[in-house]
């Protein structure tokens, strides 16, 4: 006897229905995994607009001086070596930035892939 439609159908049906409690499972899973990752990225955006921020203040404030010492300068010479200090500064202050930057934004995703991890 050849099979009808509705046979098919309660045939498929438990399977599907399983597969279908696997997907919301994973799906369950991940969702919480990626809830518990979520404060040290926030912690981590957070660390890092802080930083920045002064940092920025911190080379207005450079900026600021080297117009205060710009007054003093008497002739060309001067002037060449206010600029060279100021850009030697500049370099050492944008490098020390960079190497803080990626300290704080590595601890970050090591803290948030931890708590992914956590009870995977």
């Amino acid at each position: 006897m050849a099979k009808t439609p509705l046979d098919v159908v309660k045939e498929t049906a438990q399977p599907a229905g399983e597969a279908a409690k696997q997907i919301v499972d994973a799906s369950g899973n991940a969702v919480e995994r990626l809830d518990r990752a979520r404060k040290p990225m926030v912690a981590g955006a957070q660390a890092v607009g802080t930083e920045l921020y002064d940092f920025f203040r911190e080379r207005t404030e450079a900026y600021a001086q080297a117009m205060v010492e710009l007054q003093s300068v008497r002739n060309p010479l001067d002037l060449w070596q206010l600029q060279l200090r100021f850009g030697q500064r500049a370099m050492q202050a944008y490098a020390g930035e960079v190497a803080r930057l990626t300290s704080i934004v590595m601890a970050s995703a090591k803290d948030s892939t931890g708590q992914m991890q956590r009870g995977a």
